[in-house]
């Protein structure tokens, strides 16, 4: 008990239960709050008693990284509106070119964050959120009547 500088106190050394409550989890929560670390104990019994702690540590929590169909699906996004930025920009709502402005803004960061180190939760996280400033583009463009161009869906085959 001389890591805690509790082995004066009788109180720890009869119950394990109050040194496990009042030193040992309180030290353990403070390292794993204030830094980058992630400890916890095991605890070593004979019988029923324990007899000792074995302390583990880690240097983080992992965090799983964001999948290529994730990152496939931001970039397409990007590249179609990409594609339409002047589309978007010539809408006949005047009103609503600010609105244009900020979400194609906000497309283009959303896509230079896609070159970093994305979790798979902040990639879905962004996912949301550019499909729905693309339902909102997209919307524009229904209200001003553009039609939509298919014919890069047309199969060619099928004439024949």
């Amino acid at each position: 008990m001389k890591l805690f500088a509790v082995e004066n106190r009788k109180t720890y050394q009869k119950s394990t239960s109050e040194f496990k409550r009042g030193v040992l989890n309180v030290a353990i929560d403070e390292v794993n709050k204030f830094t980058e670390l992630e400890v916890w104990y095991i605890e070593q019994k004979t019988g029923n008693k324990i007899t000792g702690f074995n302390l583990r540590w880690s240097t983080g929590k992992r965090e799983a990284g964001a999948t290529e169909k994730q990152l496939s699906l931001l970039r397409e996004i990007h590249d179609e509106i990409d594609e339409k930025v002047f589309v978007y920009l010539s809408t006949k709502n005047t009103d609503k070119l600010e609105l244009v402005r900020n979400n194609i803004i906000r497309i283009k960061e959303i896509n230079q964050k896609i070159n970093e180190k994305l979790t798979s939760k902040q990639a879905n996280e962004f996912i949301q959120e550019v499909k729905i400033l693309y339902e909102q583009l997209q919307a524009l463009l229904e209200n001003d009547e553009v039609e939509r161009d298919t014919s890069v869906y047309f199969n060619w085959l099928n004439e024949y």
